[in-house]
């Protein structure tokens, strides 16, 4: 007997990722489609301001920091900051 087909919405208000159990009775072309729905920026809202430019250079020299110390261990590395992290069935945060 094959499991029914696993369904998620993405609200566009709230976006989430679906639960675990959900996500793991999902097709690979089901799981795609979800991810490719999920915002990769986040709205400037009340919970989430604007950044300034004391904040926006401190994550600049992280970065920086961060992409130096990998090159010279020798490792490729994708440094970046505030990305979306989306857990299951949680609405999405940036760890800043």
């Amino acid at each position: 007997m094959t499991q029914p087909m696993a369904h998620w919405i993405v609200d566009p208000d709230d976006p989430r990722a679906p639960p675990r159990e959900v996500w793991e009775r999902m097709t690979d072309a089901e799981r795609a489609a979800i991810v490719e729905q999920l915002p990769s920026e986040f709205p400037v809202s009340e919970t989430n301001p604007p950044e300034g430019d004391r904040h926006w250079n401190e994550l600049a020299d992280a970065r920086q920091t961060l992409s130096r110390w990998f090159r010279k261990a020798g490792r490729r590395m994708y440094v970046s900051g505030n990305l979306p992290v989306y857990y299951p069935g949680e609405a999405m945060f940036s760890p800043g």
